[in-house]
């Protein structure tokens, strides 16, 4: 604010005396500047779903996918139509920290999918180039608390005490956020776990 306070007293001087030169030079340099700035800004802060899709597909190979099921790219083209879909309208806001949890079945080739930010979220299975919005997600309240808090060391001693490791799901969780100017994405991959005795 001072700086614009002495910019118009600037301005009220050169005008006063019949010169506005360097008043102009100065009012359109600092307004070029603060332009400037805020474009950048804006740039840093704003990325789209479909950009942060591909963002995670190029982090886990991209085309050189050398996984048995090619798993990454079905990931994406799942993840590219649930962006598609109305219930996913908040997908095209505004993305603030968004996490994707996804989990492959190996026994009938099904994936399974949520998607959620501090607000909003979507569940959906894809099998076969076909996607079903899901009521609720496959994974369970605790599993989605656990990487909300994105808390690697509890997630890994229920995998290794309560794992399921026949007929399980081959889970993916991602955390998608900004940091300075830059969008970072930290992933953990986990087989499902369960509890019977606590009942998740």
């Amino acid at each position: 604010m001072n700086v614009l306070y002495w910019l118009f007293r600037i301005l009220s001087k050169n005008r006063q005396e019949g010169g506005l030169g360097l008043a102009k030079m100065l009012v359109l340099g600092f307004m070029s500047i603060v332009f400037m700035l805020l474009s950048i800004s804006g740039c840093a802060q704003k990325i789209s779903f479909p950009s942060l899709s591909e963002k995670i597909y190029k982090k886990n190979g991209g085309r050189n996918d050398k996984s048995t099921f090619k798993l990454n790219a079905h990931k994406r083209d799942a993840r590219d139509r649930v962006y598609l879909k109305d219930s996913a309208s908040f997908l095209r806001n505004t993305i603030d920290t968004l996490y994707i949890m996804e989990g492959y079945n190996i026994e009938n080739g099904t994936l399974h999918g949520t998607i959620w930010n501090k607000n909003n979220s979507i569940s959906y299975s894809y099998f076969r180039g076909k996607l079903e919005i899901q009521n609720q997600s496959v994974f369970s309240d605790y599993q989605i608390l656990l990487v909300t808090k994105w808390d690697v060391p509890t997630i890994r001693k229920e995998e290794e005490i309560n794992g399921i490791w026949f007929d399980s799901l081959q889970i993916t969780a991602s955390k998608c956020y900004r940091e300075g100017k830059d969008w970072r994405i930290d992933e953990i991959s986990f087989n499902d776990f369960y509890n019977p005795k606590r009942g998740y």
